[in-house]
C-alpha cells in the first residue's frame, strides 16, 4: 500500500512538472528574442501587452499618435490584422477622385494586400518577390502616372488615413509625432536606392541615413511596412 501511495505521489510530480515546463515555454514564447522597438519602454510595453494587441482592432490601432508605437503594435499584429490595416489604408485613398489608369493601380494594391505570405515571416523567395512587386508598382507609379514620392508614400507607405489639401495627399498631421530635427534612434527608414523614403512623413528636408550599428525593428519600414529597417531619418 505505502508503495502504491509512492507511485501515485511520483505521477503527480511528473504531472506537475510537465504542466510548469508548458508554463514556462508558454511564457518565453511571448517575447521569443522578437525586438518590436529599440525604445525599450515601447517594446516592453508591447511585450506585456501581446494579448490585447492580437485582438486589437484597425481603428483602435490608428488611434496611436506617434509612429514609432504604432510601428511597435504592427509588428506584433498577426498576419490578419496586418492585412486589416492595409485594406482599411486602400479604402481610404480610394474615395478620392483618381482617373482610370490611377485607380487601376491603386486597386492592383489589393492583391498585394490579400497575399498573406507578404504579411508573415518571409523567407528569401517571398522577400524577393515582396521587392520586386514594391519595384514594378513604383515604377510604374513614377513613370507611366507621373506620381510623386509624396504621393507614393501617402497609398503605401503609411497606414495612417490622409486627406486632401490643395490637390495634394497629406498624412493626417496627427500621427505626425516623431520630427526630428537631428537624428532620432527610433524614427526607423529603409535605405532602398532611392525607391522609398519612408522620411516624407516629418515634412522636413530629411534623407534616410543608413547606420548598421543601431537597433532596428526586424520589418516595419518602406511598402507597406514589410520592409527591413536598416537607418534613420536624419
Amino acid at each position: 500500500m505505502f508503495n502504491l501511495i509512492l507511485l501515485v505521489m511520483k505521477i503527480k510530480l511528473v504531472v506537475l512538472a510537465g504542466v510548469m515546463l508548458v508554463v514556462v515555454m508558454t511564457s518565453c514564447s511571448q517575447d521569443d528574442g522578437i525586438t518590436y522597438s529599440c525604445n525599450k519602454e515601447i517594446d516592453r510595453w508591447v511585450k506585456s501587452n501581446l494579448d490585447e494587441i492580437q485582438e486589437m482592432t484597425t481603428v483602435e490601432f490608428l488611434e496611436f499618435n506617434d509612429v514609432a508605437t504604432q510601428r511597435a503594435v504592427y509588428s506584433a499584429f498577426s498576419i490578419e490584422q496586418k492585412q486589416s490595416v492595409w485594406l482599411n489604408k486602400i479604402e481610404n485613398i480610394l474615395q478620392f477622385d483618381w482617373t482610370e489608369k490611377e485607380r487601376e493601380h491603386i486597386e492592383s494594391l489589393l492583391l498585394v494586400i490579400k497575399n498573406s505570405d507578404f504579411f508573415g515571416v518571409k523567407d528569401d523567395v517571398v522577400k524577393d518577390q515582396f521587392y520586386l512587386a514594391a519595384y514594378k508598382w513604383h515604377e510604374y507609379a513614377e513613370e507611366e502616372l507621373g506620381w510623386s514620392k509624396e504621393i507614393i508614400y501617402a497609398i503605401s507607405g503609411t497606414p495612417n488615413e490622409v486627406y486632401k489639401k490643395n490637390n495634394l495627399l497629406q498624412v493626417s498631421i496627427e500621427t505626425q509625432k516623431e520630427q526630428p530635427s537631428t537624428r532620432n534612434p527610433y524614427c526607423y527608414c529603409i535605405d532602398w536606392h532611392n525607391y522609398y523614403d519612408d522620411c516624407i512623413n516629418y515634412g522636413f528636408t530629411l534623407h534616410c541615413v543608413r547606420d548598421f550599428n543601431m537597433c532596428y525593428p526586424e520589418e516595419a519600414c518602406g511598402w507597406f511596412w514589410g520592409m527591413e529597417c536598416n537607418g534613420q531619418c536624419a
